[in-house]
Protein backbone atom coordinates (compact mmCIF):
# COMPACT_ATOMS: atom_id res chain seq x y z
CA UNK A 1 0.00 0.00 0.00
CA UNK A 2 1.50 3.12 -0.74
CA UNK A 3 1.03 6.46 1.70
CA UNK A 4 -0.26 9.79 0.41
CA UNK A 5 3.29 10.61 -0.43
CA UNK A 6 3.61 8.10 -2.65
CA UNK A 7 0.59 8.98 -4.85
CA UNK A 8 1.08 8.62 -8.73
CA UNK A 9 0.20 12.36 -9.73
CA UNK A 10 -3.00 13.71 -11.08
CA UNK A 11 -2.19 12.96 -14.81
CA UNK A 12 -1.33 9.30 -14.50
CA UNK A 13 -4.79 9.07 -13.20
CA UNK A 14 -7.18 11.53 -15.93
CA UNK A 15 -4.80 9.57 -18.41
CA UNK A 16 -6.22 6.54 -17.74
CA UNK A 17 -3.33 4.69 -16.48
CA UNK A 18 -4.63 3.09 -13.98
CA UNK A 19 -8.08 2.06 -15.82
CA UNK A 20 -9.07 -1.08 -17.22
CA UNK A 21 -10.16 -0.28 -21.00
CA UNK A 22 -13.90 0.00 -21.46
CA UNK A 23 -16.61 0.55 -23.44
CA UNK A 24 -16.99 3.70 -25.84
CA UNK A 25 -18.31 6.25 -23.49
CA UNK A 26 -16.79 4.87 -20.38
CA UNK A 27 -13.53 4.61 -21.44
CA UNK A 28 -13.93 8.55 -23.13
CA UNK A 29 -15.45 10.01 -20.69
CA UNK A 30 -16.22 8.47 -17.08
CA UNK A 31 -12.81 6.24 -16.79
CA UNK A 32 -10.93 10.15 -16.73
CA UNK A 33 -13.29 11.65 -14.10
CA UNK A 34 -12.91 8.43 -12.33
CA UNK A 35 -9.03 8.49 -12.64
CA UNK A 36 -9.73 12.41 -11.14
CA UNK A 37 -11.66 11.13 -7.62
CA UNK A 38 -9.65 8.30 -7.52
CA UNK A 39 -6.83 10.60 -7.14
CA UNK A 40 -8.29 12.92 -4.93
CA UNK A 41 -9.54 9.73 -2.49
CA UNK A 42 -6.08 8.65 -2.82
CA UNK A 43 -4.75 12.39 -1.58
CA UNK A 44 -7.29 11.29 1.06
CA UNK A 45 -6.56 8.21 2.02
CA UNK A 46 -9.91 7.06 1.23
CA UNK A 47 -10.02 3.46 1.11
CA UNK A 48 -11.25 1.65 -2.14
CA UNK A 49 -14.21 0.11 -0.21
CA UNK A 50 -15.43 3.39 0.76
CA UNK A 51 -15.91 4.68 -2.85
CA UNK A 52 -17.22 1.40 -3.89
CA UNK A 53 -20.14 1.78 -1.22
CA UNK A 54 -20.28 5.65 -1.96
CA UNK A 55 -20.89 4.64 -5.33
CA UNK A 56 -23.31 2.37 -4.77
CA UNK A 57 -25.61 4.92 -2.54
CA UNK A 58 -25.21 7.55 -5.30
CA UNK A 59 -26.77 4.85 -7.57
CA UNK A 60 -29.40 3.36 -5.38
CA UNK A 61 -30.68 7.16 -4.47
CA UNK A 62 -30.51 7.81 -8.57
CA UNK A 63 -32.62 4.76 -9.31
CA UNK A 64 -35.09 5.74 -6.33
CA UNK A 65 -35.84 8.89 -7.98
CA UNK A 66 -36.02 7.58 -11.15
CA UNK A 67 -38.47 5.89 -10.53
CA UNK A 68 -41.04 8.40 -8.52
CA UNK A 69 -39.77 10.87 -10.97
CA UNK A 70 -42.78 13.56 -11.85
CA UNK A 71 -40.32 16.60 -13.30
CA UNK A 72 -37.94 17.07 -15.58
CA UNK A 73 -35.81 18.40 -12.66
CA UNK A 74 -36.55 14.81 -10.74
CA UNK A 75 -35.06 13.94 -13.95
CA UNK A 76 -31.75 15.87 -13.95
CA UNK A 77 -31.54 14.65 -10.06
CA UNK A 78 -32.12 11.34 -11.13
CA UNK A 79 -29.07 10.95 -13.36
CA UNK A 80 -27.11 13.24 -12.17
CA UNK A 81 -26.74 11.14 -9.08
CA UNK A 82 -26.96 7.95 -11.67
CA UNK A 83 -23.94 8.81 -13.42
CA UNK A 84 -22.26 9.89 -10.54
CA UNK A 85 -22.58 6.61 -9.26
CA UNK A 86 -20.97 5.26 -12.29
CA UNK A 87 -18.06 7.74 -12.36
CA UNK A 88 -17.34 6.34 -8.52
CA UNK A 89 -17.66 2.68 -9.93
CA UNK A 90 -14.92 4.00 -12.18
CA UNK A 91 -12.78 5.31 -9.82
CA UNK A 92 -12.60 2.15 -6.78
CA UNK A 93 -10.80 -0.28 -9.47
CA UNK A 94 -8.19 2.36 -9.98
CA UNK A 95 -7.67 3.60 -6.43
CA UNK A 96 -6.95 0.22 -5.79
CA UNK A 97 -4.18 -0.50 -8.55
CA UNK A 98 -2.39 3.15 -7.84
CA UNK A 99 -2.52 2.58 -4.22
CA UNK A 100 -1.84 -1.11 -4.26
CA UNK A 101 -4.61 -2.73 -2.42
CA UNK A 102 -6.40 -4.83 -5.25
CA UNK A 103 -8.32 -7.74 -3.41
CA UNK A 104 -10.60 -10.48 -3.93
CA UNK A 105 -13.36 -9.19 -1.82
CA UNK A 106 -12.66 -5.53 -3.17
CA UNK A 107 -13.46 -7.19 -6.85
CA UNK A 108 -16.32 -9.15 -4.84
CA UNK A 109 -17.73 -5.79 -3.49
CA UNK A 110 -17.58 -4.14 -6.47
CA UNK A 111 -19.34 -6.61 -8.73
CA UNK A 112 -22.30 -7.23 -5.74
CA UNK A 113 -22.60 -3.50 -5.24
CA UNK A 114 -23.34 -2.95 -9.05
CA UNK A 115 -25.90 -5.92 -9.10
CA UNK A 116 -27.31 -4.02 -6.00
CA UNK A 117 -27.64 -0.92 -8.10
CA UNK A 118 -28.95 -2.92 -11.28
CA UNK A 119 -31.89 -4.48 -8.82
CA UNK A 120 -33.20 -1.26 -7.85
CA UNK A 121 -33.06 0.76 -11.32
CA UNK A 122 -35.02 -2.38 -12.59
CA UNK A 123 -37.26 -2.05 -10.03
CA UNK A 124 -37.48 2.25 -10.15
CA UNK A 125 -38.84 1.05 -13.87
CA UNK A 126 -40.93 -1.59 -13.33
CA UNK A 127 -42.94 0.86 -10.89
CA UNK A 128 -42.92 3.19 -13.44
CA UNK A 129 -44.24 1.61 -16.53
CA UNK A 130 -46.97 0.41 -14.04
CA UNK A 131 -48.04 3.33 -13.75
CA UNK A 132 -50.04 2.87 -16.85
CA UNK A 133 -51.87 -0.18 -15.69
CA UNK A 134 -49.98 -2.96 -17.85
CA UNK A 135 -49.10 -5.40 -15.37
CA UNK A 136 -47.89 -8.31 -17.14
CA UNK A 137 -45.79 -6.21 -20.01
CA UNK A 138 -44.43 -3.89 -16.96
CA UNK A 139 -43.48 -6.83 -15.51
CA UNK A 140 -42.02 -8.57 -18.35
CA UNK A 141 -40.56 -5.84 -19.37
CA UNK A 142 -38.57 -4.69 -16.11
CA UNK A 143 -37.75 -8.00 -15.16
CA UNK A 144 -35.95 -8.83 -18.75
CA UNK A 145 -34.40 -5.70 -18.24
CA UNK A 146 -32.85 -6.68 -14.45
CA UNK A 147 -31.53 -9.79 -16.22
CA UNK A 148 -30.25 -8.81 -19.21
CA UNK A 149 -28.23 -6.09 -17.61
CA UNK A 150 -27.08 -8.61 -14.39
CA UNK A 151 -26.30 -11.36 -17.08
CA UNK A 152 -24.09 -8.94 -19.00
CA UNK A 153 -22.61 -7.93 -15.79
CA UNK A 154 -21.44 -11.31 -14.74
CA UNK A 155 -20.19 -12.29 -18.07
CA UNK A 156 -17.59 -8.90 -18.75
CA UNK A 157 -16.62 -9.72 -15.13
CA UNK A 158 -15.71 -13.49 -16.23
CA UNK A 159 -14.29 -12.31 -19.50
CA UNK A 160 -11.94 -9.56 -17.87
CA UNK A 161 -11.00 -12.10 -15.22
CA UNK A 162 -9.84 -14.58 -18.11
CA UNK A 163 -8.30 -11.59 -20.03
CA UNK A 164 -10.47 -12.54 -23.07
CA UNK A 165 -12.80 -10.73 -25.01
CA UNK A 166 -13.14 -11.06 -29.15
CA UNK A 167 -10.66 -9.52 -31.25
CA UNK A 168 -11.75 -7.91 -34.33
CA UNK A 169 -10.79 -5.41 -36.82
CA UNK A 170 -11.22 -2.69 -39.50
CA UNK A 171 -15.03 -2.18 -40.29
CA UNK A 172 -16.64 -5.26 -37.77
CA UNK A 173 -14.18 -3.52 -34.98
CA UNK A 174 -15.88 0.23 -35.42
CA UNK A 175 -18.96 -1.35 -35.65
CA UNK A 176 -18.89 -3.82 -32.28
CA UNK A 177 -17.53 -0.29 -30.82
CA UNK A 178 -20.90 1.37 -31.77
CA UNK A 179 -22.90 -1.58 -31.06
CA UNK A 180 -21.49 -1.67 -27.22
CA UNK A 181 -21.30 2.20 -27.08
CA UNK A 182 -25.48 2.05 -27.60
CA UNK A 183 -25.78 0.11 -24.26
CA UNK A 184 -23.06 1.24 -22.51
CA UNK A 185 -24.28 2.12 -18.68
CA UNK A 186 -24.10 5.87 -18.69
CA UNK A 187 -25.96 6.13 -21.76
CA UNK A 188 -28.27 3.70 -21.25
CA UNK A 189 -29.13 5.90 -18.00
CA UNK A 190 -29.24 8.79 -20.36
CA UNK A 191 -32.14 7.45 -22.46
CA UNK A 192 -33.98 6.03 -19.55
CA UNK A 193 -34.08 9.44 -17.96
CA UNK A 194 -34.88 11.08 -21.37
CA UNK A 195 -37.60 9.26 -21.77
CA UNK A 196 -38.94 8.56 -18.02
CA UNK A 197 -42.22 10.66 -18.16
CA UNK A 198 -43.64 9.38 -21.38
CA UNK A 199 -44.47 5.70 -20.93
CA UNK A 200 -44.40 4.71 -24.57
CA UNK A 201 -40.76 6.12 -25.74
CA UNK A 202 -39.74 4.12 -21.79
CA UNK A 203 -41.18 1.21 -23.10
CA UNK A 204 -39.32 1.18 -26.34
CA UNK A 205 -35.52 2.18 -24.75
CA UNK A 206 -36.44 -0.51 -22.33
CA UNK A 207 -37.11 -2.92 -24.94
CA UNK A 208 -34.17 -1.70 -26.99
CA UNK A 209 -31.81 -1.86 -24.64
CA UNK A 210 -32.72 -5.40 -23.38
CA UNK A 211 -32.56 -6.71 -26.70
CA UNK A 212 -29.12 -5.40 -27.33
CA UNK A 213 -27.66 -6.44 -24.16
CA UNK A 214 -29.05 -9.73 -24.44
CA UNK A 215 -27.84 -10.42 -27.89
CA UNK A 216 -24.03 -8.94 -26.72
CA UNK A 217 -23.82 -11.34 -24.02
CA UNK A 218 -24.97 -14.22 -25.70
CA UNK A 219 -22.28 -13.52 -28.44
CA UNK A 220 -19.52 -13.04 -26.22
CA UNK A 221 -20.28 -15.57 -23.89
CA UNK A 222 -20.50 -18.29 -27.12
CA UNK A 223 -16.68 -16.71 -28.42
CA UNK A 224 -15.13 -16.41 -25.16
CA UNK A 225 -16.02 -20.11 -24.13
CA UNK A 226 -15.75 -21.72 -27.03
CA UNK A 227 -12.03 -19.88 -27.85
CA UNK A 228 -11.10 -21.51 -24.08
CA UNK A 229 -12.43 -25.08 -25.27
CA UNK A 230 -9.62 -24.81 -28.31
CA UNK A 231 -6.13 -26.74 -28.16
CA UNK A 232 -3.48 -24.42 -27.70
Amino acid sequence: MRTVSEVPPFTDFVSRRFAVPGPFWSWMIFERIGGGLAYCFARLGVPPAAATLLGGAAGVSGAILLGVASTPIHLVGALTLLLLSYALDCSDGQLARATRRESARGAWMDVAVDSVVIAFVTASLTYALLDGNRSAISLMLGGAFGASRTASLFTSTIIRRDKGGMQLSGLMSHLRTAFIAAIDTPFVYAALCATRLTPPLLETVILGVTVLTAVQTLVSARRHFASRLQPN
